[in-house]
């Protein structure tokens, strides 16, 4: 089991993963609060909780209900824009609000999960090599997208290389990619190809997250950009 005890967190992550432990349902933690146990010093604050699982989500709301204050409750089902099926709920633990968001995953037998522990509340999560294949997909296939999977993608590049297993990794991106084209074909989309580099029309926003990150870094924008992309091409 990986350990850690972080102030880099919601103060209620824990609680809520503790309440997410008793409902019973199988679930795989993903997204910052993994990026907590690899990156160290360059995890950026996590505020949420991102889980994916094999569940109808829609089938979430009653569920969490019976477990949480829910303040607000949002279900998304594929469509010719969104190819996941997708739930966002705010929920109210200790006076204060905590969002859990969640993704059905067609495939989530094949996700590698492990045990991780944080502030002493054990929980199951993916490995980071789906972490990693996320947010290159989503630097990849979609056109506007958050700096902060970028610069996220330039603090793995700087892990010791026997931390990421890059073969790991392509299995995540093909999975991923095989399954959003059958959804894309179900609506007439184009097939996406994933290719192993940033795009060089991507267009980034949050202006005001990459000072902070690029911070923690003290390099500039167009560094990131050779250094992901050098690591990319090992793959």
């Amino acid at each position: 089991m990986l350990s850690i005890n972080t102030n880099n967190i919601n103060k209620n992550i824990p609680k809520a993963l503790q309440e997410l432990n008793k409902m019973g349902f199988d679930f795989c933690v993903c997204g910052g609060i993994i990026c907590q146990f690899y990156l160290g010093k360059h995890a950026r604050y996590t505020e949420d909780i991102d889980i994916v699982t094999d569940l109808e989500v829609k089938d979430f709301e009653k569920m969490f209900k019976e477990h949480f204050h829910v303040i607000s409750f949002s279900y998304q089902p594929v469509s010719p824009v969104f190819f996941e099926e997708t739930f966002s709920a705010r929920v109210e633990i200790d006076d204060e609000e905590i969002i859990i968001e969640g993704m059905k995953i067609n495939f989530y037998k094949d996700i590698v999960s492990k045990e991780y522990e944080i502030n002493g509340v054990p929980f199951k999560g993916t490995n980071v090599e789906f972490v990693v294949a996320e947010k290159l997909i989503a630097l990849n296939n979609e056109l506007d997208r958050l700096y902060k999977h970028f610069v996220e993608l330039y603090s793995f590049s700087l892990l010791d290389e026997s931390v990421i297993d890059k073969k790991e990794v392509k299995r995540y991106v093909n999975l991923i990619n095989e399954d959003e084209n059958v959804v894309r074909a179900l609506f007439n989309k184009p097939e996406v190809e994933v290719i192993y580099k940033l795009r060089e029309d991507k267009k980034f926003f949050g202006p005001t997250v990459l000072p902070t990150l690029q911070a923690k870094h003290n390099v500039s924008k167009e560094t990131m950009e050779t250094s992901v992309n050098d690591w990319l091409a090992k793959f």
